[in-house]
């Protein structure tokens, strides 16, 4: 059954949310309460969350504050030295795919050391750039060819 909206019941639903300490930023909003949310967005109403928030009497600073204060304990904070044992503690294989499957390390190590390549030769990796998509290459730079990994073809499962 389709819901009714009106600016009364979205203003109501949304202190509801904040009485029950309910996260209401927007991102979360927008993936747990879709109808609320939509309804609250459209022009009919409020056109925007932060709009719908501020008639509901929240100050919407607070709500930006609170998920810019929630994104910051989220991140590691990371030194050369942690970047480096994490990097050394992989299976190189893993390495090629870490900007997709361990963005915290992948972004401490470019804030760190400039770069990922970078980062992977100050642990004792050289990456080797191939001349097609997949053909990424890593050699742990001590133990020389033997070592070698290649990129996995994602879609074909198949070391290319």
């Amino acid at each position: 059954m389709k819901q009714k909206w009106s600016k009364e019941k979205i203003v109501e639903m949304i202190k509801d949310l904040k009485r029950q300490n309910i996260d209401i930023s927007a991102s979360n909003i927008s993936k747990n309460y879709i109808p609320l949310f939509t309804a609250a967005c459209s022009r009919r109403y409020f056109s925007s969350w932060a709009n719908a928030v501020s008639a509901a009497g929240i100050d919407y600073e607070q709500i930006l504050e609170a998920g810019k204060t929630r994104r910051r304990k989220k991140l590691t904070k990371w030194s050369k030295e942690q970047v480096l044992e994490e990097i050394r503690k992989a299976e190189s294989q893993n390495l090629l795919t870490t900007y997709r499957d361990r963005l915290a390390l992948y972004s401490a190590a470019r804030r760190e050391f400039g770069s990922w390549k970078q980062a992977l030769e100050a642990a004792g990796y050289r990456l080797t750039k191939g001349s097609h998509k997949n053909s990424n290459q890593i050699f742990r730079s001590e133990q020389g060819e033997g070592t070698e990994m290649r990129a996995k073809n994602p879609e074909t499962s198949k070391t290319v």
